[in-house]
């Protein structure tokens, strides 16, 4: 992440958020930004359609947030375009870095360009649904290909579109020591996920898949 970049300056920002208890703290999350509807995931200042912390829902064999399962009909439908490009993980494996690595490749190098929004705007999140907010399928209609799209998604299900456009992926791995670790914070912190418990029993969800 560039210094100066809104991905950046969001990720504090929503730090501070937190630490506050208030999705109103910082003045530049105004509409229509994705930053200012994505302030309610990480505090308790959120729509009372997200009251609480959801449980885990299962789509396929995969435990999902329960809006994302909700949405998967239209998400699984999404068309992917000619030159779309797909960065596939594992959630906290590096997602945002490979995203700001290849937004920044795609444009030379310039930083300015890159400045243009958060990274979640630059590269939405395919399988993104919460209530009141627009979906990643919803982001990426707006959009025209070529178009870099973020996913968590195994491969049995992503969108087939990305296969039949021959869309190139990549596909980032991390230690799964560490991805515990940044997981196990971020479901803290991001309060549409389940109450992770302690590390301990986060770890044993972690190893067994659920």
């Amino acid at each position: 992440v560039i210094k100066g970049d809104p991905a950046l300056h969001s990720s504090s920002c929503i730090r501070r958020c937190v630490a506050a208890g208030c999705a109103r703290l910082c003045p530049s999350f105004s509409p229509p930004s994705l930053s200012w509807y994505l302030h309610p995931l990480l505090c308790s200042d959120r729509p009372a359609a997200m009251a609480g912390r959801p449980p885990l829902r299962d789509l396929s064999g995969l435990p999902i947030v329960g809006p994302f399962a909700d949405n998967w009909e239209i998400a699984k439908r999404f068309e992917a375009g000619e030159g779309d490009l797909l960065i596939d993980t594992y959630p906290k494996s590096g997602t945002t870095w490979m995203s700001e690595i290849v937004d920044l490749i795609l444009h030379n190098g310039d930083t300015k360009t890159t400045q243009r929004g958060a990274i979640f705007e630059r590269v939405p999140f395919v399988e993104f649904a919460v209530p009141g907010m627009p979906t990643g399928t919803e982001i990426l209609n707006t959009m025209k290909p070529p178009r870099v799209i973020k996913s968590h998604l195994p491969v049995h299900l992503v969108p087939n579109s990305f296969w039949e456009k021959k869309c190139k992926v990549i596909y980032v791995a991390r230690n799964p020591k560490d991805v515990l670790v940044s997981y196990y914070h971020f479901y803290h912190m991001a309060v549409v996920h389940p109450d992770p418990g302690t590390f301990d029993e986060f770890l044993q969800n972690f190893i067994k898949g659920t």
